[in-house]
C-alpha cells in the first residue's frame, strides 16, 4: 500500500543531481537492480522495463517488487516517505496533486495501450470499471480518440462514470445477453455450441481485462475477432478455461504488470513521463476519480471505504496531509 504518491521534496542526499528540496514529484515505485546496487542490470532492468526485474528477491533490499511491500521501503502513507532520484519524476506546473497521484495507474495503462499498437476504427473492449479499468479508458480516449469503446461492468455507479469518460455502451455481465450485445454492436456472428457458451465470429479487436477472473478470460476469448488481442491487466483465481478461441482465432494473449520505456512518437520515454505529459496538455483528467480523501489520523475509515467500495460509491481513496 501507499506506492502511489505526490509530494514535495524535503531532504535529497549529497549525491543527487536535479532534484531539490521544495521540489513537487511523483515516484514510480518499481525496485529494480539500481535500487538494489545491482551492476551489472538483469537484462529487463537494461531494457528500461524495471517493473519486471529478474532481481527483485537479491542486491541490498529484501525481497519486494516496488515500494510499499519491501521491508526496508515502506509506502507512502505516512507523512514522509524515501525514495530513490531515479524513482522521481517532476510534476508540471499546471498538473493538479490530483492528477499527479493518479500517475502510477495511468501509466500502467499507458504501457497496456501502447503495446498494442491500435489502429483506426478498431473497437476495444474494457472489462471491469475500477481504478485500472477508467485508467484505461482513459488511455486509450488520450491515445486514439478515434478507438470504439465498449466496457463490461456490473455496477451501475462505475458503469456511469465509464460512459462520461467516452464508453459508447456499458454491458452487464451475465447469461448469453452480452455476446448477443455485442455481436450486434461489431456485426459479428454468433454461434451456439450444443455444450459450450457462445462463441463469436467477428467481435472486438482488443479486450483490456481489469478484472481477470474465470469468466472474463473465458468471455474475452470468446467474444474476440480473429488475430484479436487480449490483455490481462486485472489479478484474479483463474479456474477451468476452455483455450479453443485461442488457436482456433490465432489471438494473442499478453499479461500487464506495470510500466517502462517506450517509443512514442518517435521518442523515447518512460510511461511516467507520458502520463504526465499528457495531464499537462489537457489530453487527460483523472482528478474525477478521486471520491474520497482522508487525512492519516482517518486511516481505519479508509481503508474500510476502500475494502466497501460499492457500498461507498468510491473509486479512488487518498490520503493528504
Amino acid at each position: 500500500m501507499g506506492h502511489e504518491v505526490c509530494g514535495e521534496i524535503a531532504e535529497t542526499g549529497d549525491a543527487v543531481e536535479g532534484f531539490a528540496p521544495g521540489d513537487r514529484v511523483t515516484v514510480m515505485p518499481a525496485l529494480g537492480c539500481l535500487q538494489r546496487g545491482i551492476d551489472p542490470p538483469c537484462r529487463v532492468c537494461a531494457e528500461g522495463r524495471y517493473g519486471i526485474c529478474e532481481n527483485w528477491t537479491e542486491g541490498s533490499l529484501p525481497a519486494g517488487m516496488f515500494v510499499g511491500n519491501t521491508a526496508e521501503v515502506p509506502g507512502f502513507i505516512s507523512e514522509m516517505g524515501v525514495a530513490h532520484a531515479k524513482q522521481l519524476y517532476k510534476v508540471p506546473q499546471g498538473v493538479s496533486d490530483e492528477n499527479a497521484v493518479m500517475t502510477e495507474p495511468f501509466a500502467t495503462s499507458l504501457h497496456m495501450v501502447v503495446g498494442n499498437r491500435v489502429q483506426p476504427g478498431e473497437t476495444a473492449m474494457v472489462i471491469g470499471h475500477g481504478v485500472m479499468g477508467l485508467c484505461t479508458i482513459a488511455a486509450l480516449r488520450a491515445l486514439h480518440p478515434d478507438v470504439r469503446i465498449l466496457g463490461v461492468e456490473v455496477d451501475p455507479f462505475h458503469s456511469g462514470v465509464a460512459r462520461d469518460m467516452g464508453v459508447e455502451e456499458v454491458i452487464k455481465p451475465g447469461g448469453k445477453h452480452p455476446y448477443k450485445r455485442i455481436a450486434e454492436l461489431t456485426g459479428a456472428k454468433m454461434y451456439k455450441p450444443l455444450m459450450a457458451k457462445p462463441i463469436l465470429i467477428g467481435g472486438v479487436d482488443r479486450v483490456f481485462d481489469a478484472v481477470g477472473s474465470t469468466d472474463t478470460v473465458a468471455f474475452s476469448l470468446r467474444v474476440l475477432a480473429h488475430a484479436g488481442t487480449y490483455n490481462m491487466l486485472g489479478i484474479s483465481k483463474v479456474k477451468k478455461i476452455d483455450w479453443t478461441p485461442v488457436w482456433l482465432k490465432e489471438l494473442t494473449l499478453r499479461g500487464i504488470y506495470v510500466y517502462g520505456n517506450e517509443e512514442v512518437g518517435g521518442r523515447t520515454l518512460h510511461d511516467f513521463e507520458l502520463a504526465l505529459d499528457l495531464f499537462a496538455r489537457g489530453k487527460a483528467d483523472l482528478s474525477h476519480l478521486i471520491t474520497h480523501r482522508f487525512t492519516l489520523d482517518e486511516w481505519p475509515k479508509a481503508l474500510d471505504t476502500a475494502l466497501n467500495k460499492g457500498r461507498e460509491k468510491a473509486i479512488k481513496i487518498i490520503f493528504t496531509n
